[in-house]
């Protein structure tokens, strides 16, 4: 996990499992976050070019090793990567994980392509009772947990207190 960037070209990372932290040397590293394509991502994919295969203006597209097309030693990976993966966490995660491994290891090239495990998706809801409502006695929130796959059905029951 990365703790800090001290100052550029380093990295302080703590590995699980082990402890202390680890400082590591890095040419450019990004990292960004949200819900939609940083400015960063497009001018990279813009100046690239569709010629080079960066046709997508939700990131920059990638070969199955995360590899960004039209750059050399260049990766990308999560939310500003088209990898065919859903930009969710979970693929991120994985992502980071098999391009972490494959680095450290030297095997990247002879490596068989990425393959996302979809673990499933828990969405978590927060309901909470109005302002109104608590004047009836009934003061509490209610989390409903569902998923996102319609592979079973929860419907949440609630109770009221009894007075």
């Amino acid at each position: 996990m990365v703790k800090s960037v001290p100052r550029p070209g380093s990295l302080v990372v703590a590995r699980k499992g082990q402890e202390g932290v680890e400082t590591l040397p890095f040419g450019v590293f990004v990292w960004a976050g949200g819900i939609g394509a940083r400015p960063f991502t497009n001018r990279c994919a813009s100046q690239l070019g569709l010629e080079a295969g960066q046709n997508s203006k939700r990131g920059l597209v990638v070969d199955d090793h995360f590899r960004v097309l039209g750059a050399k030693d260049v990766f990308a990976l999560g939310d500003c990567a088209v990898s065919g993966c859903p930009p969710t966490a979970q693929a991120a995660g994985q992502q980071g994980k098999w391009l972490g491994r494959r680095l450290r290891d030297g095997d990247l090239e002879d490596a068989a392509p990425f393959a996302f495990l979809d673990k499933g998706g828990m969405a978590l809801s927060l309901i909470h009772i109005s302002e109104p409502t608590r004047l009836l006695s009934i003061s509490y929130a209610v989390f409903c947990l569902k998923k996102k796959k319609p592979k079973y059905t929860y419907t949440p029951t609630i109770t009221t207190p009894v007075h």
